[in-house]
């Protein structure tokens, strides 16, 4: 293994909630290699999102030791909920951050090209979020993202939304723009199936304060559809997640 994207060690996080100060986080070591897809699960306020915030910039640690490697800086977030500008097109809502990051303007159409070809959006650049299913928003969400072309993807429950088939399908494309990709992934979720079909590594988070109670390494095969959910490996896989989840009080 080389040098890790991002590594932490002792990691811990409090915030102030109504003049209290609350522990999120607690002793959290971790390595995060180039060209993962690490997805981080556990029980709602266990701070996985402020694991993602602190990776980000977003958030400073309180204690410990967080290092992001240079190229890992420049992360793109890709938050629970599109937040795309109604009033623009999907094509300018990629465009508008690369003109805030001084791109030039014929280098900004052929990233928005890309990746709007990479997500299966091309035939929709020029409508706007609310012609779109919750889906396609997504899909504009992490092509806006990717245009930046950031070796460490954020994402934050992206698909906790949608309805099971369009998750199913959101999974299969993320899966398939990471392996077209190679990115770095950091994917927060709530769902064990979705964790366990996406994922080259699961780490397992206790209620708060989130401490990692397991790391699991995935031993899925790298070529995935819908027939994987069907497959012993995946489902001895799941109940491992399952049980570590039920072990530390997490569901």
């Amino acid at each position: 293994m080389g040098d890790p994207l991002v590594k932490a060690e002792s990691l811990s996080f409090s915030y102030i909630e109504r003049g209290e100060s609350l522990l999120a986080l607690e002793d959290i070591d971790l390595e995060l290699e180039r060209g993962e897809f690490l997805s981080i699960i556990g029980p709602s306020g266990c701070g996985k999102t402020s694991l993602l915030k602190l990776i980000a910039g977003l958030h400073k640690a309180s204690s410990g030791k967080l290092e992001v490697d240079e190229s890992g800086k420049n992360a793109g977030f890709v938050f629970q909920s599109p937040s795309l500008f109604p009033w623009l097109t999907v094509e300018k809502n990629i465009t508008k951050p690369l003109s805030f990051r001084g791109v030039l303007a014929g280098e900004q159409k052929k990233r928005v090209q890309s990746v709007l070809e990479l997500v299966g959006l091309k035939e929709f650049s020029n409508k706007y979020p609310w012609q779109l299913s919750g889906g396609m928003q997504q899909r504009a969400s992490i092509a806006r993202a990717l245009a930046a072309n950031p070796e460490l993807l954020l994402m934050d429950e992206p698909f906790g939304a949608l309805d099971e088939i369009s998750r199913e399908s959101m999974n299969l494309e993320l899966y398939r723009i990471w392996q077209d990709t190679g990115k770095t992934i950091c994917f927060v979720t709530h769902s064990v199936p979705e964790a366990v079909f996406l994922s080259s590594r699961i780490l397992v988070l206790s209620p708060r304060p989130g401490k990692i109670v397991k790391d699991i390494k995935s031993n899925l095969p790298s070529k995935r559809d819908l027939a994987t959910l069907d497959t012993e490996t995946f489902r001895k896989l799941s109940n491992k997640v399952r049980l570590a989840l039920r072990l530390c009080g997490g569901v």
